[in-house]
């Protein structure tokens, strides 16, 4: 009879967590690997679509800069949306946001085979950037879901669903942009788009964490106002020291990424740049899947700063290598082994950020966090961008895309030093708050 009990308590028991946060990770596994394909099956190759005769674009220098400005005006609008998504997530719930990005995003996808002005392109981009977010709002759903034990897990598995999606986008996308052309390539995106928000449907939500906020006590004395109260309790010091990685680290983290097809394309030629960069890109994401998943287990068992410094210094090593190679071999195998290093480096950050604050305040952090990283993004853009219409302007050329990787590089260096340090000081600043209020209960 006893041991019918306990078997029954244990099927109860597992039944629930496969209800809650098992079934979560599974539905927003797949979703995300559908809105991944489609991202990445037309974005990767935006720097050879400009290359198209409709856009007018003159030179190796001006697709560097017209391509900048693409992702620049993307993350714009991703940053500027972010964190009214998550404000609104927090009070409504997470299942909604998701529904927006999948299904509003999926029918703007296939305008941009249509247009014949890259500023209108541009555009475009803006706009997609504006509506979707469905990745920060299915990392939100699993940090507001999963145990605290098991969020790195969580974390590392939707990170291979992201590079997953990148994989089978790179190559998908490199066969269909070879064979058919840009323009049927972004009108499978919207398809890719509209299957990834069938997922949606059945995932389960967790409660709305907006109906705590407007019942949680002011704080002592009454004297502070209760969205005061809230705003410190959401940035203190550790969170701040995090909100600067994010930002460095969106500057680092992807500053070559967009000129990738370019180098492809000085090794191989226009006629195959596309199909070939689809398959360095598949290789890539590929061992970022493995990456994501070993790293979102070690950032569990050990402080993050001891995983994130190797990682970084070996990217920054394989960029460089990658800035010298005389082959297409040298290069992809770079190219590979750099996203191998940094697939899982985001997830760590996102672990890291939302541990320091209570569950009911994640959703305000990470949209923050987000917002942060994407503004490094269009720094870095920024900065290339700004290099690379300099450069047209110059007389004597220079080797613009082994320059930006040689940039990049160093920089990459120098978020070794700064990930370290911020996130050694972070958790420590938790550790202290942690200690003095144990204190303040005796």
């Amino acid at each position: 009879m006893n041991l019918a009990a306990a078997w029954n308590t244990r099927r109860r028991n597992w039944a629930e967590a496969w209800n809650d946060w098992r079934r979560n990770l599974i539905c927003m596994w797949a979703s995300q690997l559908f809105v991944n394909v489609g991202f990445f099956a037309a974005f990767a190759f935006i720097s050879l679509y400009m290359s198209d005769e409709k856009f007018h674009i003159a030179g190796k220098a001006m697709r560097v800069y017209y391509t900048s400005r693409f992702f620049f005006y993307g993350m714009l609008a991703y940053a500027i949306f972010t964190p009214l998504w998550g404000w609104l997530s927090d009070r409504w719930g997470v299942k909604i946001m998701l529904y927006r990005g999948c299904f509003v995003t999926a029918f703007i996808y296939p305008l941009m085979g249509l247009v014949t002005d890259v500023n209108h392109l541009i555009a475009l981009r803006f706009l997609t950037g504006a509506l979707s977010g469905t990745t920060i709002a299915a990392q939100l759903l699993l940090v507001k879901t999963a145990p605290s034990d098991r969020q790195g897990y969580a974390l590392g598995v939707l990170c291979s669903a992201i590079w997953g999606g990148h994989m089978i986008g790179e190559a998908l996308g490199g066969v269909m942009a070879h064979l058919f052309g840009c323009p049927v390539t972004f009108m499978i995106c919207g398809a890719l788009f509209l299957v990834s928000g069938l997922f949606v449907i059945f995932v389960r939500d967790s409660e709305k964490a907006g109906k705590a906020v407007r019942t949680a006590p002011e704080s002592s004395g009454g004297k502070i106002p209760g969205k005061l109260a809230n705003l410190r309790a959401v940035f203190i010091p550790a969170v701040m020291l995090m909100l600067v990685l994010f930002l460095f680290g969106g500057i680092v983290l992807r500053f070559t990424s967009p000129y990738a097809p370019m180098m492809v394309e000085d090794f191989v030629g226009e006629k195959w740049a596309k199909l070939v960069t689809g398959i360095i890109g598949a290789f890539a994401a590929a061992a970022a899947i493995i990456s994501g998943v070993i790293v979102g287990r070690l950032s569990d068992r050990f402080p993050e700063w001891k995983i994130t410094t190797p990682m970084q210094l070996a990217a920054a090593l394989m960029l460089l290598l990658a800035a010298g190679s005389s082959s297409i071999w040298g290069f992809g195998i770079c190219h590979v082994l750099c996203n191998f290093a940094l697939g899982g480096m985001y997830a760590v950050f996102q672990k890291v950020a939302a541990g320091l604050v209570e569950r009911i305040r994640r959703g305000a952090v990470l949209g923050c966090a987000t917002t942060m990283y994407n503004v490094g993004y269009m720094m870095s853009m920024k900065i290339s961008g700004g290099i690379a219409r300099r450069t047209a302007d110059e007389p004597v050329q220079v080797d613009l895309l082994r320059f930006l990787y040689r940039l990049g590089s160093a920089m990459m260096f120098a978020l070794t030093i700064a990930s370290a340090v911020l996130i050694f000081t972070a958790l420590r600043l938790k550790a202290q708050a942690e200690r003095k209020k144990q204190l303040e209960q005796l």
